[in-house]
């Protein structure tokens, strides 16, 4: 698994269990808006090249489906991230 889908998926288990203790009601989207410092990273464990990291600004919302203690199911809808490299080099994940 890479890097950055393992610290989107930590991030999300961190939301989830924040979001699940402030009783928010099913079906209502929360805007998160990523913080100052975050980055994309792209590497590859195969050919060894260095890895690259990009800063990264955007948004997501997360909208809680099912609320059954102790689990909470969650879906990310309205991706929108901007991953910045080189001046004209910007990648769209949506």
């Amino acid at each position: 698994m890479s890097r950055p889908i393992l610290a989107f998926m930590c991030l999300l288990v961190w939301v989830g269990s924040a979001l699940g203790q402030n009783s928010v009601p099913a079906g209502l989207p929360v805007r998160y808006t990523l913080l100052e410092g975050s980055y994309f990273v792209d590497d590859c464990l195969i050919c060894g090249r260095p890895t690259i990291e990009q800063p990264m600004r955007g948004t997501f919302d997360l909208v809680l489906l099912q609320e059954t203690p102790p689990y909470w199911r969650y879906a990310v809808q309205d991706l929108d991230f901007i991953a910045e490299g080189l001046p004209g080099l910007e990648q769209h994940l949506s």
